[in-house]
């Protein structure tokens, strides 16, 4: 157990990505060497700036910056939460899902470098990013994330033929 989320969720989500102790404290996630965070993750995610460079941006890798040594094919396209939820497939899925601004919130959040943290938060572990939490448990928001795979999860086919193994933990055998 992580905590009690705040039953404002919006709310919740933006104290503890914006007024928390690490909301300014700099992390790395390995999955694409980019440095960011939480405030600014924030940010790009629901209100960005326009004309502000932010990190893994633009989309197109040819026009980073020079020297920067993020991974990936592309970068992250910045589109604010309004922005993105004006986009016809997205108000398809929100609308088939049930989903709430708070979940898509959540969830875009999660699909970038934060899920890091919010995985430290649960696990307990590895130690290198638990340090990052500064005791935040992101209670709210991974509250939000569960909600929003839970809706996902019961209007998203898995296309036939296709076999999906997921948080089996090594303590079970699948099948031959």
């Amino acid at each position: 157990l992580i905590g009690t989320p705040n039953p404002k969720v919006f709310e919740g989500m933006e104290t503890e990505h914006c007024n928390r102790l690490n909301a300014s404290h700099t992390f790395t996630s390995p999955n694409y060497n980019v440095e960011t965070f939480p405030k600014q993750e924030w940010e790009v995610v629901v209100c960005p700036v326009v004309g502000k460079q932010y990190p893994h941006t633009p989309l197109d890798k040819c026009a980073w910056p020079e020297g920067i040594t993020w991974f990936g094919d592309c970068g992250r396209d910045v589109v604010g939460v309004d922005e993105l939820m004006l986009r016809e497939e997205v108000q398809l899925e929100v609308k088939r899902a049930g989903l709430r601004k708070d979940e898509v919130i959540s969830l875009r959040l999660y699909s970038g470098p934060m899920f890091l943290l919010y995985n430290a938060a649960m696990r307990g572990e590895p130690q290198r990013d638990v340090i990052h939490l500064q005791d935040n448990k992101y209670e709210t928001t991974i509250f939000a994330i569960a909600s929003g795979i839970t809706k996902l999860s019961k209007t998203t086919a898995i296309p036939v033929g296709r076999l999906l193994y997921r948080g089996l933990g090594g303590d079970l055998q699948l099948p031959d």
